[in-house]
């Protein structure tokens, strides 16, 4: 393993598996910033890879390959349920060159041999649109099912990383204009357990930090997000403002240029 934020959550599911709790052994300085009193509790990072990558640890043993062949693993699935959502609903043709645009896909194969999160973050996202294709062809789309299980894996994505917040307005688009037949109970079953989940979430960081912020990646949002491994370390250690919503009123011009900027580069990669 050579990414550090491969490394970090790798520490933090080393913990996780020997029962430490969601802790990172090699704190951060950003952690001491933002809670001095508690560095080594992980609030930096979503919790849903770590916390997966604890399971794997827990019964392969705490090897790097542990955490390389998961990436593969998820890599794989994601290949198979792309290949299954289009020959159900498409043709095999479609289906296979899929697939191949998917292992032709250099920087998707990068993240896979470096162990990060997103071939886990692929496999849910795929998951989640052949959810809603899958919807579409339903004969039973009355049942409450498929908003909760529509919920439950925008809630997944959102804990694995904080971006994929984006994928619940977009489904609820999907649902106001799917079809008419109970499209706002649907949008309260997609909404609700999702703010559910968030919240408890971002209580807990909350009441660790004494204050109104839900991590440092909250910040980078506003401030230099980048969605590559390589920029990590030089994240880490930049000079923070004492508090995100100061420096929005301060500077409104420049954030909204920063926002609109990294949602050029989210949607780019």
């Amino acid at each position: 393993l050579q990414a550090e934020n491969v490394l970090e959550q790798a520490n933090i599911a080393r913990s996780l598996a020997r029962g430490d709790g969601l802790r990172s052994p090699s704190t951060q300085p950003l952690s001491h910033s933002l809670a001095p009193d508690a560095p080594e509790r992980v609030l930096y990072a979503p919790p849903a890879y770590p916390v997966m990558l604890a399971g794997v640890l827990k019964a392969a043993g705490a090897k790097d390959r542990a955490v390389g062949l998961t990436a593969v693993v998820f890599l794989i699935l994601t290949l198979a349920l792309v290949y299954l959502i289009s020959v159900q609903f498409l043709d095999e043709r479609v289906a296979m060159g899929a697939v191949v645009v998917c292992v032709l896909t250099v920087p998707y194969l990068q993240h896979v041999a470096a162990g990060t999160e997103i071939a886990f973050l692929g496999f849910l996202v795929t998951a989640l649109f052949g959810l809603l294709l899958w919807w579409t062809r339903s004969v039973s789309k009355r049942s409450d099912w498929w908003p909760l299980g529509a919920s439950l894996l925008i809630a997944l994505c959102w804990l694995t990383r904080y971006e994929m917040l984006v994928l619940l307005p977009t489904v609820i688009v999907f649902w106001l204009h799917g079809s008419r037949r109970l499209r706002w109970r649907r949008v309260l079953l997609t909404v609700i357990p999702f703010a559910l989940i968030a919240g408890l979430w971002i209580a807990r960081n909350v009441q660790l930090l004494d204050r109104p912020i839900v991590s440092p990646w909250s910040y980078y949002l506003l401030g230099g997000t980048s969605l590559y491994t390589t920029s990590l370390i030089t994240r880490i250690y930049e000079q923070f403002a004492p508090h995100p919503w100061a420096m929005a009123l301060d500077h409104p011009g420049m954030i909204t240029l920063k926002v609109l900027g990294n949602l050029r580069q989210l949607y780019y990669a």
